[in-house]
């Protein structure tokens, strides 16, 4: 849990709420469901294999944002006999508001997934997508939105059984550089933005130790990064972290501490050890309802080649030549040329950002006084500028400047919405008719985010240098 007043766990709440969760020795679907993730990672490397070689088709690096539209089934504490106004999800949403003569409101999106829709489904939809582009070397981001009690961190951080985006992404990067046989590596932080103060909820993890079991040149750079942190002020009481912006970095967190991860299992220790420390409270609406913005921050870089003996020789088919020097078969010919030739290939580098926005909320209804009023104000104040952003960009000819430093949210979002990225949304809602207004607005909230266009550069690197050791 984390430093807020709720009594009640994470995994309690979803499993109450979502049916894809289970603490029950695996089932025939389960199994069916592990056997299928394990055949979509087979595809998805033999995309990325049919890219370098030239014969499958790359991404595009630049257009409209991609969105995505969940709709969450109705909660344990809802009443069985509480009326929809969702009536319609396939490839679009359809809504009405019972008894009312409004009519009906429909909405397209690039994928919808209703409440039967699996954690797999979402992240086959959106997640793939952008583990493909970030691993070519393009920046990304995926952000989800909706009110609160939703399905948002649900759907972005799941559990380790049943992983949402954040998790999933993180496991299929590790599956994607054990078979290829590269150096790489993978380095992550993360933030959350609570009060419009940043505070690095990261810290307080890597002050222990970081990971559990990690080698010892990873755990050395685990201390290096902690002296550094305590340096600049960087602890777990530290807050209200500066945002930078310069042309070559472009928008960052000043002082921010990063953890070099080497598996899956450090990842989720990561990951973990973060949100223990994000800031929740109970509600009524959400028993352990987010209180602040969370952004996971993942860098990737992976090298042309495999590094001298390096690689398993397995999952990518990689041969042996001459001299005996091993390089792995996924050399990308779209990117070898630009590495200055000699058949080294370019180094791919990509920034990630994954972010679970805490959820728009009306007081009457979470019942919020005090603390909790306080903190719903600041996060509707952040999404609300979050929206005048959005409806500057998405205003074709609109001469009004997209107020970005208004919030400290958009600021930090500032590449994702208008800059150098690949973005994804997933919104997300509730079908019950007693939500209808928010589920409407959230509607046309994502409606609009469709329209924006954003275009991303590829990040090559001539230079073989890596800020830590894969393996």
């Amino acid at each position: 849990m984390g430093r807020g007043t709720s009594e009640v766990k994470d995994k309690d709440l979803d499993a109450a709420d979502h049916p894809d969760l289970s603490s029950s020795p695996e089932s025939d679907d389960a199994a069916r469901e592990r056997n299928e993730m394990g055949g979509f990672k087979d595809a998805c490397w033999a995309e990325l294999c049919a890219i370098a070689d030239g014969s499958g088709q790359a991404p595009e690096s630049g257009g409209n944002i991609a969105v995505g539209f969940r709709i969450r089934p109705p909660r344990a504490v809802e009443s069985a006999d509480m009326e929809p106004c969702v009536f319609s999800v396939g490839k679009e949403i359809s809504i009405v508001k019972p008894g009312s003569a409004e009519g009906e409101h429909t909405f397209a999106y690039d994928c919808t997934f209703d409440g039967e829709s699996r954690q797999f489904d979402v992240f086959k939809a959106l997640g793939w997508p952008c583990v493909r582009n970030a691993w070519i070397g393009f920046n990304i981001s995926i952000f989800a939105y909706g009110q609160t009690g939703s399905g948002k961190s649900h759907s972005m951080m799941g559990t380790e059984d049943n992983p949402g985006l954040i998790r999933s992404t993180g496991n299929l990067i590790f599956d994607f550089l054990a078979r290829s046989g590269f150096g790489g590596g993978v380095s992550i932080s993360c933030i959350e933005i609570y009060n419009e103060q940043i505070r690095d909820i990261l810290a307080p993890f890597m002050e222990k130790g970081g990971p559990v079991g990690i080698p010892s040149n990873r755990l050395s750079i685990i201390r290096s990064a902690v002296r550094v942190a305590k340096a600049l002020g960087v602890t777990s009481t530290a807050s209200n972290l500066k945002i930078r912006e310069t042309a070559g970095k472009g928008v960052y967190v000043e002082g921010l501490c990063s953890c070099p991860v080497g598996s899956t299992d450090e990842l989720s220790q990561c990951i973990n050890g973060a949100t223990d420390n994000r800031e929740v409270r109970a509600t009524n609406m959400n028993a352990t309802s987010s209180r602040s913005h969370l952004i996971f921050m993942v860098e990737l870089e992976v090298p042309g080649a495999a590094p001298e003996g390096g690689g398993n020789g397995g999952a990518d088919g990689a041969t042996e030549p001459a001299g005996g020097r091993r390089r792995s078969s996924f050399m990308p010919s779209m990117f070898g040329s630009k590495a200055g030739g000699g058949g080294g290939g370019a180094t791919r580098r990509a920034k990630m950002n994954l972010i679970d926005l805490a959820g728009s909320e009306r007081s009457k209804a979470t019942g919020a006084t005090g603390q909790s009023l306080k903190e719903g104000a600041n996060i509707n104040k952040s999404l609300s500028t979050l929206g005048r952003v959005i409806a500057a960009l998405s205003s074709p000819g609109s001469k009004q400047m997209p107020p970005f430093r208004d919030s400290k949210l958009t600021h930090i979002l500032k590449d994702a919405l208008a800059g150098n990225s690949v973005t994804s949304m997933l919104a997300t809602a509730h079908a019950s008719a007693v939500y209808y207004e928010e589920t409407l607005s959230t509607l046309r909230y994502a409606s609009s985010i469709k329209k924006i266009k954003t275009s991303a550069a590829q990040v090559l690197l001539r230079l073989r240098f890596l800020f830590f050791s894969y393996c």
